[in-house]
């Protein structure tokens, strides 16, 4: 069975199975093959620039080459932060209950959206099932896989079911006349430049 997310509401537990929405989903797709003059399938392939190595399909997904070519699979691999140190993984949210809240409108607002599901509903609790009715949005932390950061999930209903938008906040900074922003360098321009000789 597949993993669920897993809300909790109120001291009560909703359940819903996740089905990714992708671009393909929405739209449908078509796939260009590409063949040779003997008219058979040609392989995506590339050179890694530091070692030559031929690098195909999916080689990068399960590792890298060092830059003496050596391969380092993604298990050894180890994330570090800005100083450069080590920091530690966080935990699917799969299937353990994550406590839901009210969402601010401006935070969904600020969401760069990385992923899309439709959810069906497992077991649903008719307390949130109500405030989803009546157009309420909740924030969960969400984080499909183990891996180096949780992102933030946010749980609506529409019409036409239930769905979740995970991904991270963006900071936005505003320029009014008040707050302008100063560049780093200043920019040098030349003045020898007379646009009537072009």
């Amino acid at each position: 069975m597949a993993r669920a997310l897993v809300v909790e509401w109120k001291g009560k537990e909703s359940s819903f199975g996740l089905n990714k929405i992708d671009r393909s989903k929405v739209y449908g797709k078509k796939k260009r093959i590409a063949v040779d003059k003997n008219g058979k399938v040609c392989e995506t392939a590339s050179i890694d620039v530091n070692t030559g190595i031929l690098l195909r399909t999916g080689m990068t997904a399960q590792g890298y080459f060092s830059s003496l070519g050596e391969w380092i699979p993604n298990s050894d691999l180890v994330g570090i932060n800005e100083e450069g140190k080590a920091v530690d993984q966080v935990p699917s949210t799969l299937g353990i209950p994550q406590k839901a809240e009210y969402a601010k409108l401006d935070d969904l607002l600020d969401l760069c959206v990385n992923s899309a599901f439709a959810l069906l509903p497992d077991e649903l609790d008719e307390r949130i099932n109500s405030e989803l009715e009546n157009g309420a949005i909740f924030e969960v932390p969400f984080n499909y896989r183990t891996d180096y950061q949780c992102e933030k999930g946010f749980l609506f209903r529409n019409d036409h079911g239930c769905f979740l938008l995970v991904g991270q906040l963006l900071s936005t900074e505003w320029v009014s006349c008040d707050n302008k922003p100063v560049a780093e360098t200043e920019m040098k321009t030349d003045d020898d430049l007379d646009f009537e000789m072009f």
